[in-house]
């Protein structure tokens, strides 16, 4: 329930921005002037667009699904595609048509480019150049307009996407039946939610590229044809060869997803569970158990990973191994049959292979495995959506509310939980009453339709309230849990108060009724707890009123006036069901059915029922007159100052994180490093990067290279001989050897040293004559003229200085062939260099991440678990889930994979910088020049963006918590028919949430429009430059550079665009962090030897204040134990009873001293103290596992010994193994309190506190506890809070609080014979009310 004022936001910018101001991103202008001058807070955030509502996307959702589940074959896509395929397609078909237009000028455009400055060359002018300039400059432009729009619109749908799966998986959840709940849990919808529904984030981009790939690739094919010919065939197959690996890898990631999400399910279950029961956890001190247990299953995530992770690079490599194949064989084959190939349709075939190559290795590899990985997630959300429902029932008022069951049968997990029953309510008091595990509150649920029943029928009618046994309450004021969205009624509200007898609560709290509620309502007592779970249901107009034993935990007074004020009196002439044991309140019934084992035993009139059937239920005779002792109103897991002092800003909400301001800090970052591995690591990885960044640009260089000696070589041949279409040695041959025979290697060297020898008296025949051919030697000669017949001993003497140029010609034409093919050859060996790195090193950034995620969640579950509980006091569990789901989720999915993208980027910079300077050193400077403009706007940037990245980590907190609160009191919110109320707050908190994406989504556009904006100027620069000034440049070397430029301004946003996600997503490292350096309890002590021996307990001057307030709960408490006696402690609400148990087990540090045996406790390890305490707690607490992980996890004890202590407390039957799941065998509220008895039982540690541990039983299965606890504790010290008085009256002292001071500490019967005594007086208003 949403808490505090809602927050009433500006319209996005967006919305009201002009078409211009939309296309330039103009409209972020005031956010980034904002997000600059501070950090961006809640209020900070606009009002979701309203496309992107969550209710309004949901509803659209929901209709389409509804809809479909009518076909014979429902489909998930079929849903999606009739919600959003219309506008998918259409951004679709943009994208297409924009592409298509690129890949087919812009590989042209530089061809021409290239072409124009090849020496020499006639065809191309000048203009035609300018032309050519524009296409580019033109190109860029359009793209630049494009581009960030398009990903913002996608984003948009993702966004759309996500919040209605998410919001319809809640709306799923609510209305899931008992049945289908045993199929999941909160930790598997939360990992649905957090992490498979975040999928489609990145799975809508890569979707519209695979369609659009497979015709790119048609498309570009056809290009490549008809530019080369059949020679680019082979080179195009090996690269399509890399499509059916990928689906066969696909499919395997896809099945590593479904195994990951899986354990990901167990490790977030396991943190709820532990997180929920934290106190009892640290009691029992079973921290090491829990931090082992969710540790493990994190391991085998993390290893589950690890393989995805490798299975997805090994692909990856693959395919650009595939890929460099392909076009080194298009390109060798290309030489191969075409002797005259020239730079052109070289660097046309670079352009277009490597869009090419994009889509099939990148586009395809990523789309493929994003594919299988959200056919996996969307296998698990249809899971929860296919899970069976409860049926819809309508009520309606009614002046004759009824309650007809006829023949009704309930089995759950095989166990028959209702057997035949058949029952009729009408308007009066009705209750339901039977032994401890006989189905009472089973007959409750199937009263509001929350079972179904497997035979018979229900019936029921008029308006239903409903008031569970465990008391629920959400995160909100205490108002607000009574209301539960009804309309508040001034008189109605204040007379609740009164009859639930919380008048005297609300004028003890510092807000009163607007005191904020936390999780479980921990920081109230179970007794405050019960009273306002029963306000709310009394609160609702009705007319039936199913009370399931509410009043069991309130002391006898307080039960008699709720039960005369509000039952009989308040909700007089309504249908009222109340699930009891009290005689008094028996006896007044109308109408008692009593169950005994699923199945009626009894019913009739409760007024003048036969001691037979009463004792059936309730020993009267061993009962002697309740205590008068007010409820213990002191909260069961603490007193901390949210009871005292809540929350001063009401406006806030609930879930408010308060975030880190600035930068992420470098120390965030030195831990991360450390946790992953450490400094060495991180340099070796980084050498890796370098490594593949040298041999990946050494490789671009080397085949630059043999396109500028090529043309050079083609360029000779066509001025000096007139003739391309001969190798050089066909010339040579031609010319000096009358086609007699081919020239050796001994006569190629020769030629080289005599042409050295008498370089400088031959005239540059290429210089002399630039536009004609050589006057060159007969066409036939004779071969003796020049050389010998035996082609040895070559002879020069006779050479005219005509035929000696000829022959330097010759000689400068084998030096390029030399050159050339030393090129390819060193452009292989770097390719394969670079393929080979660039797998190690794609291992080491995931193995880096994967370490370094484990040991973060490591130490962040030990740290949370051996915190202080002041911890818990301040945090709610949706925040922690938080940190456990989401913020993992971005550590170990996508920032070791960011990281590595930055480092690549980076040497990827510089690699570029580099080959630029080596065709020009002059091009440095307006690389620099904008590199520090890109750095600048980062600079403006980031700050909004990181402010917007943590808004975006808080504003998830809301919507798991919520999500866990709906869950935990999932009857009461269906018996309230709460549901729209719930549905509608989630939709708000996932309307703050979208709005924070997509702001910063918006931002992140905008900056990458900018950059681009600054790329285009730099490309318009390094083209004015070729066609003004460096008009002599070799072709190839243009052609690198409008290659590399354009490839540097991509790149250079790249890098940045990383660097600023890598920041932004450090802020869940930082998130993460934070937990990592809670406070711990000091737990270091020495360890007393066969202590404690006697149980002594002394308290001198022990006060206690929290945490978070001034107040003392506990003053000056002084009072000696001796061994083996009985303590009972009473007191009203916030007397401090609960806070003696707090530091007796050293729960919260106090002042004073506490000695057990003679020894402070506060000298003492905490374990060893703790682990000598036994305690049976309030609420009973079963933890997932099996019996025999529940009563000794620590794996102390013999099987014989557990069945023993099963035995004692009459659990032996129930139990089929030690090794059966706790979750299968179905084990009651009282059976559950059972087990935790067996636990303090088989510890047989000298002092043992039962805190309120017969609450929740039956007086038949009380009277059996309280004789295990007589024979089992006899030899022990024992206190006793409890709101009976045969728990306490047999007790040698009872101990008396008010306010935190012991007002009277004595034997009971000396307390009594003392009439003005407090307890006395307790007395008397017991047998007074009785």
């Amino acid at each position: 329930m949403d808490q505090g004022d809602a927050v009433k936001r500006p319209p996005h910018p967006r919305e009201k921005a002009n078409p211009v101001s939309v296309l330039t991103f103009f409209y972020t202008r005031k956010l980034f002037h904002r997000g600059f001058k501070k950090d961006l807070e809640d209020d900070d955030l606009y009002d979701v667009v309203k496309s992107c509502r969550s209710k309004k996307c949901t509803d659209k959702l929901e209709h389409a699904y509804q809809a479909e589940q009518k076909k014979k074959n429902p489909s998930l896509l079929r849903v999606l595609w009739n919600c959003y395929g219309l506008t998918y397609m259409i951004l679709g078909i943009l994208s297409l048509s924009f592409k298509l237009l690129s890949s087919t000028l812009d590989p042209d455009a530089i061809a021409n480019l290239v072409a124009y400055f090849k020496p020499g060359q006639t065809k191309l002018s000048f203009n035609d150049a300018l032309y050519y300039a524009g296409v580019l400059i033109s190109l860029k432009v359009i793209e630049n307009l494009y581009s960030p729009n398009y990903h913002l619109y996608l984003y948009q749908l993702s966004l759309q996407i996500r919040a209605s799966f998410s919001s319809l998986i809640y709306r799923k959840s609510l209305k899931l039946s008992p049945k289908s709940l045993e199929k999941t849990s909160v930790g598997n919808i939360v990992t649905i939610i957090s992490k498979d529904v975040s999928m489609f984030e990145g799975a809508i981009h890569l979707f519209n590229n695979l369609w659009i790939g497979v015709i790119q690739i048609f498309y570009i094919c056809y290009l490549i044809y008809a530019r080369v010919g059949a020679s680019s065939t082979l080179g195009v197959l090996i690269l399509a060869s890399s499509i059916p690996i990928q689906f066969l890898v696909s499919k395997l990631i896809g099945k590593l997803r479904t195994k990951i999400n899986k354990r990901t399910d167990v490790r977030l279950q396991e943190s709820q569970e532990a997180l929920s029961t934290i106190k009892i956890i640290k009691m029992y001190t079973w921290e090491k158990i829990f931090i082992d247990r969710i540790s493990e299953s994190r391991r085998k995530e993390i290893k589950t990973m690890l393989k995805k992770s490798v299975t997805r690079i090994t692909l990856i490599v693959t395919s650009e191994l595939l890929g460099n194949v392909g076009f080194y064989v298009i390109v060798m084959l290309y030489i191969y049959y075409n002797t005259n190939a020239n730079a052109e349709s070289i660097f046309y075939i670079m352009r277009s292979y490597s869009t090419l190559s994009m889509v099939i290795s990148f586009v395809f590899s990523f789309g493929l495995t994003f594919t299988a990985e959200l056919s996996a997630s969307l296998a698990r959300i249809n899971n929860v959506l296919q899970l069976e429902e409860l049926p819809d029932h309508v009520e309606k008022v009614d002046d004759k509310p009824l309650i007809d069951i006829r023949n009704a049968s309930v089995n759950l997990k095989d166990n028959d939980i209702l057997k035949s029953v058949s029952l009729k309510f009408e308007a009066g008091l009705n209750i339901i009453s039977g032994q401890l595990g006989s189905g009472k509150s089973s007959l409750v649920k199937l009263i509001l339709r929350d079972f179904i029943p497997d035979a018979g029928e229900v019936r029921s009618r008029g308006r239903i309230s409903y008031a569970s046994q465990d008391p629920w309450l959400f995160p909100a004021t205490i108002k607000q849990n009574i209301l539960f969205g009804e309309k508040y009624e001034y008189t109605r509200y204040n007379k609740v108060v009164e009859v639930c007898a919380l008048a005297y609560d609300f004028s003890i709290l510092d807000k009163g009724d607007d005191t904020v509620v936390l999780d479980r309502g921990m920081n109230l007592s179970k007794g405050q707890q019960a009273r306002i779970n029963l306000a709310r249901a009394i609160y609702k107009e009705s007319d039936i009123y199913l009370l399931d034993d509410v009043l069991t935990a309130l002391d006898s007074k307080v039960q008699d006036h709720i039960f005369r004020e509000c039952i009989e009196e308040f909700l007089q002439g309504k249908l009222v069901v109340l699930v009891t044991h009290n005689s008094k309140h028996i006896n007044k019934s109308d109408k008692l059915l009593v169950l005994d084992k699923g199945a009626v035993s009894f019913v009739g009139s409760g007024r003048n029922i036969s001691e037979d059937i009463l004792q059936a239920i309730e020993d009267i005779k061993d009962l002697p007159a309740p205590t008068p002792q007010p409820d213990d109103k002191e909260k069961l897991f603490d007193e901390s100052a949210p009871l005292i002092e809540p929350p001063a800003e009401q406006k806030k909400q609930i879930y408010h994180e308060n975030k880190k301001q600035g930068a992420v800090s470098l120390q965030t970052y030195a831990n991360y490093i450390k946790l992953g591995g450490g400094v060495l690591m991180v340099i070796g990885m980084v050498l890796l990067y370098a490594s593949h960044t040298f041999a990946d640009s050494s490789a671009q260089v080397m085949l630059t290279n043999w396109v500028n000696y090529q043309s050079n070589l083609t360029s000779i041949k066509e001025k000096q001989f007139g003739n391309t279409s001969l190798n050089t040695d066909e010339l040579f041959s031609l010319y000096f050897l009358n086609n007699s025979r081919n020239i050796t290697t001994n006569e190629r060297y020769d030629i080289m040293a005599y042409i050295d020898s008498v370089q400088s008296s031959i005239p540059n025949a290429m210089a002399a004559n630039p536009s004609q051919t050589i006057p060159l030697i007969p066409p036939k000669p004779k071969p003796t003229a020049y050389f010998n017949s035996t082609g040895h001993n070559l002879n020069f003497s006779n050479l005219t200085a005509e035929q000696n140029q000829t022959l330097a010609v010759f000689a400068e034409l084998e030096n390029l062939e030399l050159m050339a093919s030393r090129s390819l050859n060193l452009y292989t060996v770097t390719l394969i260099a670079a393929i080979v790195v660039d797998f190690v090193k794609n291992y080491m950034i995931y193995h880096f991440g994967n370490n370094a995620s484990l040991n973060l969640h490591k130490s962040m579950i030990k740290s949370i678990m051996y915190a202080k509980m002041s911890f818990f006091d301040t945090f709610l569990l949706g925040n922690i889930l938080n940190r456990f789901s989401q913020d993992l989720n971005v550590v170990d999915e996508y920032l070791s994979l960011m990281f590595g993208l930055l480092i690549s980027a980076s040497f990827g910079v510089l690699g570029i910088i580099g080959m630029m300077a080596h065709v020009n050193l002059k091009f440095i400077i307006p690389a620099v020049a904008i590199l520090i403009v890109l750095l600048i706007m980062r600079f403006i940037y980031m700050p909004t963006a990181r402010s917007l990245k943590r808004l975006e980590a808080a504003t998830r907190s809301p919507i798991i918590g919520h999500l866990n609160s709906s869950m935990e009191g999932l009857t009461t919110v269906r018996a309230f028919k709460a549901q729209e109320i719930l549905k509608n707050e989630f939709d708000k908190h996932q309307d703050v949430y979208i709005s924070a994406k997509y702001t910063s989504i918006c931002a992140s556009n905008a900056f990458a429009f900018y950059m681009d904006f600054s790329a285009v100027i730099l490309n318009l620069f390094v083209i004015c430059r070729f066609l003004f000034f460096d008009t002599d440049t070799q072709s190839g070397d243009v052609g690198l550079t409008l290659t590399q430029v354009s490839a540097l301004t991509m790149i250079v946003q790249f890098a940045l665009l990383q660097w600023s996600e890598v920041e932004n997503m450090m802020t869940s490292v930082e998130r993460v962090m934070e937990y990592t350096a809670v406070e711990p309890e000091k737990s270091e002590g020495t360890r007393a030897k066969d202590w404690p021996s006697d149980g002594e307990v002394i308290y001198h001057n022990v006060s206690l204040t929290y945490t978070n307030s001034t107040d003392k709960v506990l003053s000056n408490i002084n009072f000696a134990v001796k061994p083996k006696e009985k303590i009972g402690i009473v007191g009203r609400t916030g007397a401090g009873k609960s806070s003696i148990i707090s530091t007796l087990f050293r729960l919260y540090n106090h002042d004073g001293t506490i000695t057990i045996d003679g020894i402070d406790t506060k000298t003492l390890a905490l374990d060893h103290l703790r682990q000598h305490i036994s305690i049976i707690p309030q609420d009973p607490i079963m933890f997932s596992g099996t019996v025999r992980t529940n009563i000794d996890p620590l794996k102390e004890f013999t099987d014989e010994e557990i069945w023993k202590v099963l035995h004692k407390v009459n659990l032996d039957n129930k139990v089929p193994n030690l090794d059966s799941s706790c979750d299968d065998t179905n084990f009651s509220s009282g059976e559950r309190q059972l087990l935790s008895l067996s636990r303090a039982i088989i510890r047989k540690n000298k002092i043992v506190v039962l805190d309120e541990a017969t609450a929740n039983m039956d007086p038949e299965t009380e009277g059996m506890v309280q004789k295990a606890i007589d024979s089992n504790f006899s030899d022990c010290t024992v206190f006793i809070i409890a709101h009976r008085l045969d728990c306490i009256i047999n007790c040698d002292k009872v101990i008396v609080l008010d306010r935190g001071e012991i007002k009277e500490f004595d034997e009971p019967r000396a307390l009594l014979k003392d009439e003005s005594s407090q307890f006395s007086i307790m007395m008397k208003a017991s047998k007074s009310s009785s």
